[in-house]
């Protein structure tokens, strides 16, 4: 799709090390401090192209494609997707692109991904960024306590099986895609088209290359159903910011309650009217948020 290879986001580049190869868009001059945006599922560099566009002018803004996504290396084995590997290619990419540390932004699995990675490297971040990604141990313990997100969650339960999510997702010309993105999007009058058969191609084009749906479901299968890890850190000593669509059909709010117990500095922000994609859906009100907190 053409959308892909628009100037408007930035430059197209892969940064190579002993384990894989990264893709990534980067905006911006390098030197300026860097800005690392690390996407989820099922999403690929893409989703943060309103960001790219807003924070290049002032930061050196990259967005990568996480292991098993898009033009990204796609490693075989389940194994490969525990979030150690995970958390230790943020690190390659931060020495990769040759900087110590960065403003990190997540969303979704790439929340999951940062919430580890700042108990595990805090000296690599300058502030932390979350979007609609409760954190890892708040998560488990209000799954065991509230039916209610054990109800939304069922696609964790489905994506343990083998094969057939890989079969149902792919089904319908990958319709997985127009059912949880485009249609809660276009619910709200007010963003409906934000979300357009362009960007939807590019999702589709993305999710249908070989391989590429197994290794992203493989973040469900090696990470879920498994004992806590062992963190480096108990506590978040980074200045964290979390963003949040009150309209997310697949979290609940409350997750954010707990948020103290293991983030030292921490503010909240919600987008009333946002569903689970937050920064697609209403950029420029997440670019605002974002603009007044790294500005304080």
């Amino acid at each position: 799709p053409a959308a892909l290879a628009t100037p408007d986001c930035g430059k197209h580049g892969f940064l190579y090390t002993r384990r894989l190869r990264y893709h990534y868009v980067a905006n911006g001059e390098k030197g300026k401090p860097l800005m690392l945006f690390v996407h989820g599922f099922p999403e690929f560099w893409y989703t943060w192209r309103y960001q790219l566009k807003e924070f290049g002018k002032d930061y050196y803004a990259v967005a990568f494609d996480n292991r098993g996504f898009s033009d990204s290396s796609r490693p075989n084995h389940v194994d490969d997707y525990h979030v150690l590997e995970l958390i230790e290619d943020v690190r390659e990419m931060i020495e990769g692109l040759g900087y110590q540390k960065c403003i990190l932004v997540s969303h979704d699995w790439g929340g999951y991904i940062a919430w580890h990675f700042a108990h595990f490297h805090p000296e690599c971040i300058d502030k932390l960024i979350v979007m609609n990604a409760p954190h890892p141990r708040i998560f488990k313990h209000y799954m065991e306590t509230h039916f209610t997100q054990v109800l939304k969650s069922w696609y964790i339960f489905f994506y343990q099986l083998p094969y057939l999510p890989e079969f149902t997702d792919a089904v319908n010309d990958y319709g997985f895609l127009d059912e949880i993105i485009q249609r809660p999007i276009d619910a709200d009058p007010k963003t409906k088209g934000k979300f357009t058969e362009e960007d939807m191609e590019c999702y589709k084009y993305t999710f249908s290359r070989p391989g590429c749906l197994t290794s992203s479901i493989n973040y469900y299968r090696r990470n879920v159903f498994v004992p806590p890890l062992e963190l480096k850190y108990d506590r978040v000593t980074s200045p964290t910011l979390v963003i949040w669509g009150l309209k997310d059909l697949a979290l609940d709010k409350g997750l954010n309650d707990g948020l103290p117990k293991y983030v030292d500095k921490v503010m909240v922000k919600y987008v009333d009217d946002a569903t689970h994609w937050v920064n697609q859906q209403y950029p420029d009100e997440v670019n605002k948020i974002m603009r007044e907190y790294l500005r304080s």
